[in-house]
This record gives structure tokens, C-alpha cells and sequence, in this order.
């Protein structure tokens, strides 16, 4: 009899298929699309950039002596477990069109509440630093079946991918939103402003932001239809919740900017800004110099699609209020 030789992945191997097509087995889910989720200003960072930028490993890993740049993502939802410890704004990439043509190494599993698994992916042979992980031998957390060619992981534990390249955001297969954990955070419990943000709330601010900024967002595919029954896309999901915010504003509208001022537009991404910057006095303010709820609202609605390139305009006219 052979013995199947143990590795420090044994421990984390996958589990089996469900034959039931209505039922997903945790230990053996679909691997389509790995994450990096970040903070507000991070997200926005990114966005000016144009890519995720790799950089050094810090923490407890095998990788804090070496000078390997890496990207982190991962698979796993947080949702169900309070929210994301890591932010808000999550960026979606393609798990096959990442994994293609690269190089796998095991780096170490790690004793989080949720143990974490972490896989180099490199272009750059690290054979002899590193053990290499072949998914196809189906005896850790990631397994890629060769019979169908279709990728699979245990979503019992945590899977962080460690990417060796910096990620253009061009390259992402969309970008959403995601609720902040109310009490941890992976950047500083005590102090982060954002513990506790809802993915509503974050993502109007980061439309506001990029709004008010002028920042180029047209790589981000906020206007894809996602899965979502009631919301078209992510922008879609962000104008309504900051409608409904300026719905609610307490201003006394006195002035005479109408929605064809030329100076609208300019006074609607001053409004994004203050209401990025959480700034109610400043909002007020500006608010003031509209004629009209409605014409702040529809102002800003412009705004907005003039940011992202929205030709339906009608869609993010406002109702009455």
C-alpha cells in the first residue's frame, strides 16, 4: 500500500464535489474570482493610481525576510462573519486568467480563529525556497480539476493568494462594495473611522470622492449589471443611497442656480466633495445656492453621469421629494 506523502497543506485538502446541483459543499466551492477588498482611502488611492501595487510582507510569514512584492487576495466573503476586516471597496479579478502560465508555492499556513492558508503565484522560479503546490493533485485547499478544467477551494478556512505583480484595475472583472466589520480591522481597530461603515454608506462616499476629485474612474466597471435583483450595478447601488442622503438634507434653498447654470455641474462635485469629507456645514452651505431640492439632486444626478460616461440619464433623474 502507498502512502500519500503529507505535506503542510494536508491538513486544509479539499473536499468533495456535491452531487446534488441544487447544493455547494463549503470544503469544495467553485474558484472563479479572487478579491482585495480596502479602505476608503485606499480604494480611492488605487483608483488615481490605476493598479494595486505590490509590496513587501510585514506580518508573521515566511515572507518577511525576503524581498518579494506581492498582491493579496483572496476568495472568502465575510459577510455572514459581521464584515470585512480589510474595508470596504472590493476589487474582483479573474482566478483563471491570474493563475494562467504561472508558478505555485506553498508558504505557510497561518493560526488565525480562521486558519489561513497562503500561496505564492510568481512568474519567477522560487523552487528552491519555497515547496510547489500543484492544485491538480487535489490535496490541499485549492484544486484545479483537470477533467473539466475547472478550479475549486476549501472555503472552511481562509485562502490568501500572495501575487507576485502589481494588478491594474483595468484587469478587474468588476468592483463592489462590502460591509466594514464593526469591531476589527486589519489596519488599526483603535482608530479606524471607518469600523462599522455599511457598504451603502461606502459606496456613495467613494462615488462622492471620485466625483468631487475628478478622478478617472472609467476602470472600475461600476456600470456592469451585477447579480443583484434590484440594483442594476455598483453605481446604481451608490447614487441611491447618496440620493436619499441629499433627500434628507436640512438646507434652506434660496438661491438662483438652476440645472442649466453653468455653474451647476461645478457646484454639484463641490457637493460630492463636502459630502465625501462627511461635512455638513459645508453641504448646507452649497445646497443653499440651488433654487431647489430637485435642482440639487438632478444637478448632482449630472454630475454623476458625466463622471462615469451614464448616457440613460434618465435613470438617475431624482423623484419628487
Amino acid at each position: 500500500m502507498v502512502t500519500e506523502p503529507q505535506h503542510e497543506w494536508t491538513p486544509f485538502r479539499i473536499g468533495q464535489l456535491s452531487t446534488n446541483p441544487n447544493w455547494v459543499n463549503t470544503d469544495c466551492q467553485p474558484l472563479n474570482a479572487v478579491y482585495h477588498v480596502a479602505h476608503l482611502d485606499t480604494a480611492l488611492r488605487i483608483t488615481a493610481d490605476g493598479r494595486l501595487r505590490a509590496g513587501l510582507v510585514f506580518d508573521k510569514s515566511r515572507l518577511n525576510t525576503k524581498r518579494i512584492l506581492v498582491t493579496w487576495l483572496s476568495p472568502n466573503d465575510w459577510t455572514n462573519a459581521g464584515g470585512f476586516r480589510y474595508g470596504n471597496v472590493r476589487f474582483a479579478f479573474s482566478w483563471e486568467r491570474l493563475t494562467q502560465g504561472k508558478r505555485y508555492y506553498w508558504v505557510e499556513d497561518i493560526a488565525y480563529g480562521v486558519p489561513a492558508c497562503r500561496i505564492l503565484i510568481s512568474s519567477n522560479d522560487y523552487g528552491e525556497e519555497f515547496q510547489v503546490y500543484d492544485p491538480t493533485l487535489r490535496n490541499g485547499p485549492w484544486w484545479h480539476n483537470p477533467e473539466d478544467d475547472q478550479h475549486y477551494w476549501n472555503g472552511n478556512y481562509c485562502l490568501e493568494i500572495m501575487l507576485e505583480q502589481d494588478l491594474g484595475i483595468h484587469d478587474s472583472i468588476g468592483v463592489d462594495f462590502v460591509d466594514h466589520h464593526p469591531r476589527y480591522c486589519s489596519v488599526d481597530a483603535a482608530c479606524c473611522a471607518f469600523r462599522g461603515y455599511r457598504h451603502d454608506l461606502a459606496a456613495a462616499l467613494f462615488i462622492a470622492a471620485l466625483v468631487g476629485h475628478g478622478i478617472d474612474a472609467s476602470a472600475l466597471k461600476l456600470t456592469q449589471p451585477t447579480p443583484l435583483c434590484y440594483y442594476r450595478n455598483s453605481l446604481d447601488r451608490a447614487w441611491a443611497q447618496l440620493r436619499n442622503d441629499l433627500s434628507r438634507l436640512e438646507a434652506v434653498f434660496e438661491g438662483d442656480v438652476t440645472v442649466e447654470h453653468p455653474g451647476a455641474l461645478a457646484l454639484a462635485r463641490a457637493i460630492c466633495t463636502a459630502y465625501a469629507q462627511s461635512s455638513q456645514q459645508d453641504l448646507t452651505h452649497l445646497a443653499g445656492f440651488f433654487q431647489s431640492r430637485q435642482v440639487m439632486i438632478e444637478s448632482c444626478a449630472r454630475a454623476i453621469a458625466d463622471r462615469f460616461q451614464v448616457t440613460d440619464l434618465d435613470t438617475y433623474a431624482p423623484s419628487d421629494f
